[in-house]
Order: structure tokens, then C-alpha cells, then sequence
């Protein structure tokens, strides 16, 4: 449990996450539009376009706020995720804010941070 949230890391899954099994069609499409894979910028997956109908509602979330969130994962919990996963928890306590009579919240930790080490964690790229 991380701040009063539940989490799945996804990514110690040993066949790997779901996140990493079908999100290379999804990286290649939108390379250079965002940093956080999803909706922005006119960019839909395919597999929201098909199931939005099931959608209750749509939390954004800042990229800086993510890497943010990602590093304070890190040096407060030592958990070594990815952007994603920082900005699954931002949103995951959002609506634990928004919604204090639910009982249990729970979001999933897809990502590892290995692929954000030069940019987010060392300090010699653009987030640093």
C-alpha cells in the first residue's frame, strides 16, 4: 500500500506486464508526442477506442507532476517504476479525494524505471 493506495506492480509479473506485452504498438505510434503514454494530443489507443463506452472518467495528469511522483516512489518507498506508474498514483489519490466514501482504491505499477534512468533519475537529461 502506498499512501493510503493499493498497488499491483504489474511489472514482476515473470511473463512481463500487460503494460509491456501489447504497449510496443502504442510507443512506436506516439514517439515524440508526450512523455506519458495515453491520451493526449489527439492520440487515442485502440484499445480505449473500442471500450471508452465503459469509462466512467478520464483523470489528467501532468508529465512533470509524474516524473515527480516517480522519483519520490523511489527515494521514499524504493520502488524503482517508471512515469507511468508515478502518474497512475497521482491520479489513483485524486480520486480517493474526490470520492473519501470508497473503501479501497487500487491502480497498477506497469512500468520499471530502468528506461528513465539517464533522463529522470541521474540528472543528465531533460528532467534532471
Amino acid at each position: 500500500m502506498v499512501d493510503g493506495i493499493w498497488v499491483k506492480l504489474e511489472y514482476l509479473n515473470p511473463s512481463g506486464s500487460i503494460k509491456a506485452r501489447i504497449a510496443r504498438y502504442m510507443i512506436e505510434r506516439a514517439a515524440g508526442r508526450h512523455l506519458i503514454e495515453g491520451i493526449s494530443d489527439g492520440f487515442v489507443p485502440g484499445i480505449f477506442a473500442r471500450h471508452g463506452h465503459l469509462i466512467d472518467e478520464i483523470v489528467a495528469v501532468d508529465s512533470d507532476a509524474a516524473i515527480s511522483e516517480m522519483r519520490r516512489l523511489a527515494r521514499e518507498f524504493g520502488l524503482f517504476v517508471g512515469l507511468s506508474s508515478g502518474a497512475h498514483l497521482l491520479a489513483a489519490r485524486e480520486l480517493r479525494a474526490r470520492y473519501p466514501d470508497l473503501r479501497h482504491v487500487v491502480t497498477f505499477f506497469c512500468d520499471e524505471g530502468e528506461k528513465y534512468i539517464n533522463d529522470y533519475f541521474l540528472g543528465t537529461g531533460s528532467g534532471g
